[in-house]
């Protein structure tokens, strides 16, 4: 069989993970963390990685096996002695990756884009071997006489047609319904999108930022409340103006109603009353979590409110329980994501996606 080949688009703390995490599994020192040694025929050994892009000053240039080790990221080094990969990270286009309000932040806490000259990302990987297309998005499942024939894709000023015998539809609580509707699949005015809000407040060296995110959770009627340190507030929202390492946070994660909506054209999603009063309800139990911590309300600030994990526009029922398949699919068409929630959990999906993917690929297996 022939290796997984893969590139890195950006050399962070995942990424730092994942390179470690292939060299660990790949020598053989154990099989701990691993869901499954062994998947379609491929093991972690099978892992190629051919090229890596990153915009930091103190990653680009340098081996990658270096690199994943360099500031800003922090996460924890469990396998240093890496074999030399024959990857040196190349520069990337810096685009909208480096917001100007981290100017003001420890080196250690921020990026510092380097000057070289961007790479042509397509060509470099080309010429690793990858076959690539790029801005090309499918836009519908072509179904003719009661089966899924391929997927109509839109590559530019062009479409094209990629034939399947079957069609697996996993883009997402957003983007899924999109594809179903275009292929003439009606989809439920049900959409949900687990809103996220985090309330934050000055704690001089909480390093939150260093931590790993929601080590547990405050269970309450349609939210959870964990601490959480909101890299996009951090990021995108002028409201939260202390340094990383001296903000203190809580993520507040709201069971939303199903009533929404989403089209080629429009997304429709407002909060219902009832969702609005129990957000407001689950800031004032934040505020308070904070206040009995020691924290000043003056100091506390809100983040920016934003949608978690949609999902729920084709929702199963009772009856298709045990087949995890739709009564409106083609019988060689299935969705793999949040669609197919009838509700949201209020809580991280995750691993019910996942299991609903793991279930479903052994369905097909088993149909051959």
């Amino acid at each position: 069989m022939k290796p997984i080949r893969i590139a890195i688009a950006g050399v962070g703390n995942c990424a730092s993970s994942l390179v470690q995490g292939v060299a660990w599994y790949a020598a053989g020192r154990g099989s701990t963390g691993l869901m499954h040694p062994l998947l379609g025929g491929y093991g972690v050994g099978d892992i190629r990685i051919v090229a890596a892009i990153d915009v930091d000053r103190r990653k680009v240039g340098r081996p990658l096996e270096e690199a994943i080790f360099a500031p800003p990221n922090n996460t924890r080094a469990f396998c240093r002695d890496l074999p030399a990969s024959g990857v040196t990270v190349e520069m990337g286009p810096v685009l909208d990756g480096v917001p100007p309000h981290m100017a003001g932040y420890l080196s250690s806490e921020r990026f510092e884009p380097s000057d070289s000259p961007p790479a042509d990302v397509v060509r470099l990987l080309r010429d690793r071997g990858a076959q690539v297309v790029t801005n090309c998005r499918v836009e519908r499942v072509v179904i003719e006489n009661g089966r899924a024939r391929g997927v109509v894709a839109r590559n530019g000023w062009r479409r094209r047609f990629c034939p399947a015998d079957l069609v697996v539809v996993a883009a997402g609580g957003f983007g899924t319904p999109v594809i179903l509707q275009n292929s003439g699949i009606p989809c439920e005015p049900r959409l949900f999108v687990d809103p996220v809000l985090c309330l934050a407040t000055r704690w001089e060296n909480a390093l939150q930022c260093q931590e790993i995110q929601m080590p547990f959770v405050m269970q309450r009627d349609h939210y959870i409340l964990s601490p959480y340190f909101d890299y996009v507030s951090f990021l995108f929202n002028k409201a939260w103006r202390y340094p990383a390492r001296d903000t203190l946070g809580i993520m507040i994660k709201l069971a939303d109603s199903a009533t929404g909506s989403i089209s080629k054209r429009e997304l429709c999603k407002t909060l219902t009353t009832p969702d609005r009063e129990r957000l407001s309800g689950a800031v004032e139990t934040g505020r308070e979590i904070l206040r009995r911590f020691g924290a000043k309300e003056q100091d506390m600030v809100l983040g920016t409110l934003n949608a978690g994990h949609p999902g729920g526009m084709l929702p199963l029922g009772e009856r298709e329980a045990a087949t995890l398949h739709h009564d409106r699919l083609p019988e060689n068409l299935y969705v793999a994501d949040a669609t197919l929630l009838p509700r949201s959990l209020g809580n991280p999906p995750i691993l019910t996606i996942i299991a609903l993917a793991k279930r479903i690929s052994k369905r097909v297996i088993e149909r051959g």
